[in-house]
Order: structure tokens, then C-alpha cells, then sequence
């Protein structure tokens, strides 16, 4: 389960982002991350796990539907984390269907 946090000032309005960042263990290769119709999500890569703030790779939006997570996801990065918004880029009103909105699920091992 991904809890998701927003700010308060304009630009957040428009997304929610993952209140934690995930490792590999945490998103193995061979997860599935999915996305619903109307909606898109941007991986974020942090290089450094111990700076909260430091995002160090602006990966491009996904949106429509399944992800199969393989290491070209994960690159060099030792943490993702995940910001979720509409595709039509407005202001979320009802911010549970944006955390709703992506769901991973990971391989039994």
C-alpha cells in the first residue's frame, strides 16, 4: 500500500507523491505497475537514500495501463518513489481516486 501525500500550494494541487521511497526489494523485477485510464505517474529516481529532498532523475510520465518493472526501471537508482496526476494536467478535486489511481503488485516468490 502507497501512502500518498500532497502539499498545499497550486502546483500540488494538480498530483499526489509517494509519502515513501521504495528500493528494489521493496519493487522487485518482475512487479507490475499499473495505472488507470486518465491518469499517469512519474517514477522518481533518488541516487542518495538518506536525502529526503534529492531527486535526481525527472523520468518522463507513464500512463496507460500495465508496467512490467524490469532493471531498466531501476537503472543505477537505489529508490523510487512515485507522483501521481490527471493526464488532462488539472487540478485534482477528489484526491482518494488519485491514490487510487496506481496499484503495484508484486510476484509471489
Amino acid at each position: 500500500l502507497i501512502t500518498f501525500e500532497q502539499d498545499k500550494d497550486a502546483l500540488a494541487k494538480k498530483y499526489c507523491s509517494s509519502a515513501e521511497r521504495f528500493t528494489k526489494e521493496d519493487i522487485p523485477v518482475g512487479s507490475v505497475i499499473v495505472i488507470e485510464s486518465g491518469w499517469q505517474y512519474r517514477p522518481e529516481g533518488w541516487s542518495d537514500p538518506d536525502k529526503p529532498t534529492d531527486s535526481s532523475a525527472r523520468a518522463a510520465n507513464v500512463s496507460g495501463g500495465a508496467f512490467l518493472v524490469s532493471d531498466a526501471f531501476w537503472q543505477e537508482f537505489p529508490c523510487r518513489a512515485f507522483n501521481v496526476s490527471r493526464q488532462d494536467n488539472k487540478e485534482i478535486s477528489d484526491f482518494s481516486q488519485a491514490r487510487s489511481a496506481l496499484k503495484i503488485y508484486i510476484p509471489k516468490a
